[in-house]
């Protein structure tokens, strides 16, 4: 499991969504479980980890019901 990966993906939902709480998210938090979580703020989260981590962040999408640490092996995986 990718640490850097998983830091910049809390790191970018906390910096885009405001319901997005980075002491009650961690590796194990299904994206479909933060409050508030719609496709159009999946977006900007996109946007927002695109400038930490690169393109990378743009051939994956995460899946509502897959956890930081699944979303976080994918990227790996690019």
């Amino acid at each position: 499991m990718n640490q850097l990966y998983i830091g910049s993906i809390i790191k970018a939902l906390c910096e885009t969504h405001p319901d997005a709480d980075s002491t009650a998210i961690d590796a194990e938090t299904v994206f479909s479980s933060i409050p508030g979580l719609d496709s159009m703020s999946l977006v900007v989260f996109q946007v927002q980890l695109a400038t930490l981590i690169g393109k990378k962040a743009n051939d994956a999408l995460p899946i509502p019901d897959m956890t930081i640490a699944e979303y976080a092996e994918v990227l790996e995986s690019i």
